[in-house]
């Protein structure tokens, strides 16, 4: 979507807005022990690699945002990952 009128750049913020909001509650509450029925069907534990991915369309305008992170402790060195994984995406985005 190519963006031509301002209320076109604010419809896009506001769903922007929206989708960051919910990963941003979504990272915050997940907790080890509890199960991802409230996030989908598997039993977090501490050390877990964690993956959201929110979409979110509002009125007519689309937004979607992703991110990893480890619940609580990083037992099995996946922030190594998640940190080469960030490095390797900025380091493509001058292009």
């Amino acid at each position: 979507m190519s963006i031509t009128k301002e209320s076109e750049l604010v419809g896009m913020q506001k769903t922007s807005d929206a989708v960051a909001y919910t990963s941003k509650k979504m990272r915050h509450n997940a907790q080890p022990g509890m199960t991802t029925r409230q996030f989908d069907q598997t039993i977090l534990t501490e050390g877990c690699l964690i993956n959201i991915d929110v979409s979110a369309e509002l009125d007519g305008f689309w937004s979607d945002n992703g991110g990893s992170f480890v619940l609580g402790e990083d037992l099995h060195q996946h922030q190594e990952l998640i940190d080469a994984s960030r490095h390797f995406i900025q380091s493509r985005s001058h292009y």
